[in-house]
């Protein structure tokens, strides 16, 4: 694992027996527990929690401090943010998946998709994407075409949370495309002004084969991503690191 200074780390979780994670209570604030509670199922619930429980383990595991003194302040929209350290994180959830990206360069987003494949998503692309975006989509091979989608898709609500906006943030002004000369890199056109963001840096990053991921980073490419699979191996040392604080 590189140093989190220069890069951008990106952990993934499936989680396949939730029975099976434990000890989140001893990790989360009771703001974090009440919030998971309000989920509409239980499936929904576990995740919440165990990935708030990971967000907390991972940035004491960055920044070494107990993750329970860690302490977090949201914006008017709702982005929280680290008290008092320099490091940047997003969280996405599908399914029974979900995706934490951290970053101490600047602010990030990070979203994850499902490969539904009884989503009917043209009605969504042409009410919310670009004549641009439409046509790239179309040019694809059919069985291409959803991937193609979703990975639109997760780049729009990637930056979105980057921004840290909320629902005020135009998604509709901001268009995606291939970068013909980096596979994972993408290129986001400001529709207003017609130029391309090149202050920003976007990707498409692959974690599972029936799920779309994409990144947006608020610093110019070329960015170094590294993605890692939490294990519920890797959660349990997590949660024993607990007893050297």
């Amino acid at each position: 694992m590189k140093p989190l200074r220069d890069n951008v780390h990106v952990w993934y979780c499936q989680i396949q027996s939730p029975e099976a994670w434990c000890a989140v209570e001893f990790v989360l604030s009771m703001e974090e527990i009440t919030a998971g509670q309000r989920r509409h199922d239980k499936a929904s619930k576990t995740r919440y929690w165990l990935a708030h429980s990971c967000i907390r383990l991972l940035i004491g595991h960055y920044i070494n401090v107990d993750p329970r003194h860690i302490s977090f302040q949201k914006n008017s929209f709702g982005k929280p943010r680290v008290v008092g350290h320099d490091i940047s994180f997003s969280v996405s959830y599908t399914s029974n998946c979900f995706a934490i990206a951290f970053s101490k360069s600047g602010e990030l987003g990070v979203d994850i998709e499902w490969l539904n494949p009884g989503f009917d998503f043209f009605p969504v692309a042409t009410r919310f994407f670009g004549d641009d975006e439409i046509r790239s989509i179309l040019c694809e091979e059919p069985t291409h075409q959803r991937r193609s989608f979703f990975e639109i898709h997760t780049l729009k609500e990637a930056y979105s949370k980057a921004q840290g906006e909320g629902l005020s943030f135009d998604r509709e002004r901001y268009e995606f495309h291939k970068n013909p000369h980096a596979p994972q890199s993408r290129l986001c056109v400001d529709s207003e002004v017609s130029c391309i963001n090149d202050k920003w840096s976007f990707h498409a990053v692959y974690l599972d084969l029936d799920l779309v991921a994409s990144l947006a980073i608020d610093k110019p490419a070329p960015v170094c991503i590294e993605t890692f699979h939490l294990t519920q191996d890797m959660y349990s040392q997590l949660i024993k690191r607990l007893q050297e604080y």
